[in-house]
C-alpha cells in the first residue's frame, strides 16, 4: 500500500514492512520493525532538521515515529485518539494531519469535529480548525476526505449523487483562509472523488474517480477520462529527484559492492537495483 510520496520518495507498506523508495534511482531502504502493528501511517518531511519521518499510530492511541536520519524509532507522548473513522494522514506544510469524527444515531452518521495535527518538527499533537461547511451539511453531507492540493491543506465534501465540494486553507493555521475552491458534480451514483493530484491555471483538476483517472474541468463543469484502470489504484504526484534514503556510510557501502560486482565479468550493472535494509 502506497502510503505518500515527497520530494521524490515513495513511501510503502506490505503487511509490517515499510520502505522508502526512491523511483527515479532505483534505490530503496526497508525500515527496522517498529515492534507494534499499526493501522495507520503517515510519511512526509522536517524541513527543521532536513529529515524524512515516518508516524505510525494504532487504535490503542499509541504512537511511534522513524527518523530517517537516526534510522531508529521512538515513542510519542500525549497521543489523541484518532478513530478508526479516520482516513490515512495526510502530510502538509511540515506536518501530518488526521480528521477526528463523531459517531452521531448511527455508524453511518457523523459529523466533523476537528483536525488533528502532528507538527513534525516538535514532534508534539495540535489541532487545526475545519472549514465552516455550508448549511446543509448536517442533513445532506455523506461523507468527508481530507487531502493536500499542492502547499494547500484540503477537505472534500461529499453530497453523494449531486456534488463534492472542495475546501483549501490558504494560508496554513488560519480558520478565516479556507475557501471552497470548486464544487464537481457527480455524474453517477458510484465511488466519489478524492482531493485533486493537481489544479491548472485555467482551472482544471487532475483527480481519481472510482477506478478512473479524469480531469474536471471547472470552466464548462465537463469531465476528460485520462486512464481507466479497471481496478483500485493509488495515485501520487511525484517530482524526480536524486536525493537517497541511505546515509553516508550504507552508501559508501553500496558504492563498494557496486564497484565489486561491476568487475566481475558474469555481472550486468545495468541490471542491479540497490537495496538496503536495516536489520
Amino acid at each position: 500500500m502506497l502510503i505518500g510520496s515527497c520530494n521524490g520518495f515513495f513511501c510503502i507498506v506490505d503487511k509490517d514492512t515499510l520502505t522508502i523508495d526512491n523511483p527515479s534511482t532505483r534505490i530503496h531502504k526497508r525500515l527496522p520493525f517498529s515492534g507494534f502493528r499499526f493501522t495507520d501511517y503517515a510519511f512526509g518531511y522536517d524541513d527543521s532538521i532536513d529529515d524524512y519521518k515516518v508516524v505510525g499510530a494504532s487504535l490503542d492511541n499509541k504512537a511511534k515515529i522513524y527518523s530517517l536520519k537516526t534510522g531508529s524509532w521512538k515513542h510519542i507522548n500525549d497521543v489523541p485518539h484518532i478513530s478508526p473513522w479516520c482516513h490515512r494522514g495526510t502530510f502538509s506544510n511540515g506536518a501530518f494531519h488526521w480528521m477526528v469524527r463523531i459517531c452521531k444515531e448511527s455508524m453511518s452518521s457523523y459529523r466533523l469535529t476537528n483536525i488533528v495535527s502532528l507538527d513534525l518538527s516538535t514532534e508534539t499533537f495540535g489541532e487545526v480548525s475545519p472549514p465552516v461547511y455550508d448549511d446543509e451539511f448536517d442533513r445532506s453531507c455523506t461523507g468527508v476526505s481530507l487531502g493536500a492540493l499542492g502547499e494547500w491543506l484540503s477537505v472534500i465534501v461529499h453530497y453523494r449523487g449531486i456534488r463534492a465540494d472542495l475546501w483549501v486553507m490558504k494560508v496554513y493555521g488560519m480558520k478565516d483562509s479556507w475557501t471552497k475552491l470548486v464544487s464537481i458534480q457527480y455524474f453517477t451514483n458510484v465511488g466519489v472523488y478524492r482531493v485533486p493530484l493537481s489544479m491548472s491555471n485555467d482551472g482544471k483538476f487532475l483527480l481519481t474517480f472510482y477506478k478512473k483517472l479524469v480531469v474536471y474541468d471547472s470552466m464548462n463543469c465537463s469531465f476528460n477520462e485520462i486512464h481507466d484502470f479497471d481496478a483500485d489504484f493509488e495515485a501520487r504526484i511525484l517530482v524526480e529527484s536524486l536525493v537517497s534514503p541511505l546515509d553516508a556510510k550504507q552508501i559508501e557501502d553500496m558504492a563498494s559492492q557496486f564497484t565489486w560486482m561491476s568487475g566481475s565479468e558474469s555481472c550486468s550493472p545495468s541490471g542491479f537495483t540497490r537495496h538496503v535494509h536495516d536489520a
